[in-house]
């Protein structure tokens, strides 16, 4: 059996014997949105890292809107709930299958208290109000599907409207608030039994949706900046500037209700923080795409764009990121060379030849996946069992371990549209509006320009994306292609290129002369 080591070194790795957990890192997971990825990444960067109390018993939080600072300790955060602003946004449409009293009552007192606080003369007027900023708050909604109130989400705008994972704690909240007085962090904390009732009796822990996806992007990303402290400040400084320069009104309206909220039912909300510990990520594991990755998100975050689709499309690039990520890793735990992602930019009756290609790639990549499980099951030993009973116990781990490592990586590129079609044959990579968009801002910073061969080979090295005839060639290993293969990719190149001339992202200096141009303004970071 392989001995483990992580990042953080002194993480405490939980006793899963998923093969995926092991190769990749706790972990990926398959329900995990395109969006949650980003809200859990950002949750742990905006949370506090540290939480005192002094010698009267005050609480405090510190080290908000920053990475981890001593990388060789167990790593957690601590997140806040906000449950008065959650429930105000989300519980009126939700569905109610898992709701109690508690929760109707605490909705209906939320609206209540929020009305005598509208400085207006009619009642009619109030209501108007309220409506509005709930509809306001409710139009960024990214995640709802059906789910109860407290497992939705809003676009990450602002550190007030990103929001923690929390499950209802069923057997104990239907015996509503006097069993919860019982509860022994009830009893530590010095909680109000009756006022954090239908706030607090939640589980933080579960990872059903924050399923620490997230949580393995940052790490990647802080086992890179913890020996670079000058990209880390400025990544941190962006990271700030995403979400806080832009969004005033967000953060004064949210807060407001939350506040109100708070003083309603007497509730300290530094006394409702919860601990998370962190994941972990196998050590030396995404090195690679760490560099990368960091840079990449200096570059974009440096642009100049509308707050909510700079959010949009950065959901989607991070998304993008992290299937490297898993595709690195796959190559690595192989000992192999990096896999090609040849993407076929034609649209589907443009010709067989980059499709079939396409699809070969994308089969051996997918082989690939199949081929680090099993080489982890091969190693895996268990001991008392008889034939039968390993092989069963065996095709079970093999499931499981494929559901959280090719599953996730197919099935949010197709959330993405880069994994195509979304059904049927001939599965093939691809690139969607929004990643093209977030690729070319995270290699060519604003203001600046590129050479179109340049930035083809920066996709093929941070990627290994395949899109024009050199960098098939490039990763064929071949001098020279067949004239057929040439007219496919250069085909495919100009598809590429007439998309970036669309968005503005290309100029023709010549017939034979392209550059790709990032045309945003610079970020001014105060």
């Amino acid at each position: 059996m392989e001995q483990r080591k992580t990042f953080p070194l002194r993480a405490k790795p939980e006793e899963i014997e998923n093969p995926a957990v092991r190769i990749y890192g706790n972990r990926f997971h398959g329900d995990q949105t395109v969006y949650e990825y980003l809200i859990e990444f950002l949750l742990v960067f905006a949370s506090a890292k540290a939480k005192s109390r002094d010698e009267s018993g005050n609480i405090t939080l510190a080290n908000k809107l920053r990475f981890h600072t001593d990388t060789d300790a167990e790593l957690a955060y601590f997140v806040e709930p906000r449950n008065g602003f959650r429930r105000f946004v989300f519980y009126e449409q939700a569905k109610k299958a898992r709701q109690i009293p508690a929760d109707e009552d605490a909705y209906k007192e939320i609206r209540r208290v929020l009305m005598e606080r509208v400085d207006a003369d009619r009642e009619a007027d109030k209501e108007v109000f309220l409506n509005a900023a709930r509809n306001l708050f409710y139009g960024y909604a990214v995640v709802l599907k059906n789910r109860s109130w407290c497992a939705q989400e809003l676009l990450p705008l602002c550190p007030e409207m990103i929001f923690c994972e929390q499950m209802p704690m069923d057997n104990l909240r239907v015996n509503g608030a006097e069993k919860w007085s019982e509860f022994e962090e009830v009893k530590e904390y010095g909680y109000d039994p009756y006022d954090t009732f239908a706030d607090a009796s939640f589980d933080y822990n579960r990872h059903n949706f924050l399923a620490r996806g997230g949580e393995l992007y940052y790490l990647h990303l802080l086992q890179y900046l913890k020996d670079k402290p000058q990209e880390k400040e400025t990544l941190e400084r962006l990271l700030n500037h995403l979400l806080t320069d832009k969004s005033a009104a967000f953060r004064k309206l949210a807060s407001w209700i939350q506040e109100t909220w708070e003083a309603n039912r007497d509730i300290d909300p530094e006394y409702l923080s919860r601990k998370m510990s962190m994941g972990y990520i196998p050590a030396g594991a995404y090195e690679d795409s760490g560099k990368y990755a960091a840079e990449e998100l200096i570059n974009y975050l440096s642009s100049e764009l509308h707050p909510v689709k700079r959010v949009e499309i950065l959901a989607k690039g991070v998304m993008f990121q992290v299937m490297r990520m898993q595709a690195e890793q796959t190559a690595k735990y192989l000992q192999t060379d990096r896999f090609p992602l040849i993407a076929d930019m034609r649209p589907a009756q443009g010709g067989a030849v980059i499709r079939k290609i396409a699809a070969e790639s994308f089969d051996a990549l997918r082989d690939a996946f199949i081929e680090a499980i099993q080489k982890y099951l091969a190693s895996y030993e268990t001991p008392g069992k008889t034939e039968e009973e390993k092989r069963k116990y065996a095709y079970k781990l093999f499931v499981n371990a494929r559901k959280e490592s090719l599953d996730v990586f197919k099935g949010r590129g197709k959330e993405l549209q880069c994994v195509i079609p979304s059904r049927g044959p001939y599965e093939r990579f691809s690139l969607s509006e929004d990643v093209i968009r977030f690729l070319t801002l995270a290699i060519v910073p604003p203001g600046e320009k590129l050479d179109m061969d340049a930035f083809l080979l920066e996709l093929y090295q941070r990627y290994r994306l395949v899109i024009g005839p050199k960098e098939y060639a490039q990763c064929a290993r071949r001098s020279g292609l067949d004239a057929e293969l040439t007219a496919a990719f250069q085909r495919n190149r100009d598809a590429f290129q007439d998309f970036l001339k669309a968005v503005g992202f290309l100029r023709d200096l010549s017939d034979a002369t392209s550059i790709v141009v990032n045309p945003y303004e610079k970020v001014r970071l105060t």
